[in-house]
């Protein structure tokens, strides 16, 4: 079975990077040739033709500041979620509707999307201190959560 994480956001709208920084530490703590790390940035319209070699799909990104940041959530994703649309996503090209593509397109495969909650969406290069603080835990919670998934 290959496996793919994507880790999207904008590295320079400070938390919203959250997703590029967790998939290069989950890099680091998995050792296996049929898992690929990926960084997809802002680049979401790529995502529906890269999810054709895949089985199973991680996608990491950050969730709108709200109560809790570094809160994670945990969706699996099966073409069908129509109501997570505008709560989910962050970016102007919107990540579910890249989704439903992939589907539309044939994709058959399995898709978690794991949301970090961010603190901050400032203009500025790095994570805020907030999240930065939680970002240990934050990372071997997500790899506890991608372990499952994986099986």
């Amino acid at each position: 079975m290959k496996a793919g994480i994507f880790g999207a956001g904008n590295e320079l709208r400070e938390d919203d990077g959250v997703g590029l920084v967790i998939v290069a530490k989950l890099k680091a703590l998995f050792s296996n040739d049929n898992i690929d790390f990926l960084v997809i940035g802002e680049r979401l319209f790529e995502i529906p033709a890269l999810m054709m070699n895949y089985e199973k799909i991680v996608i990491i990104d950050a969730l709108p500041p709200d109560l809790e940041p570094g809160k994670i959530t945990v969706v699996r994703y099966g073409g069908d979620n129509f109501s997570l649309s505008k709560s989910y996503s962050l970016h102007d090209l919107d990540l579910i509707c890249q989704l439903k593509y992939a589907f539309w397109s044939g994709f058959r495969g399995e898709i978690l999307l794991v949301g970090i909650e961010a603190e901050s969406l400032d203009y500025k290069k790095g994570l805020s201190l907030g999240l930065s603080c939680y970002l240990p835990n934050i990372s071997l919670k997500v790899a506890e959560v991608i372990e499952g998934f994986l099986g």
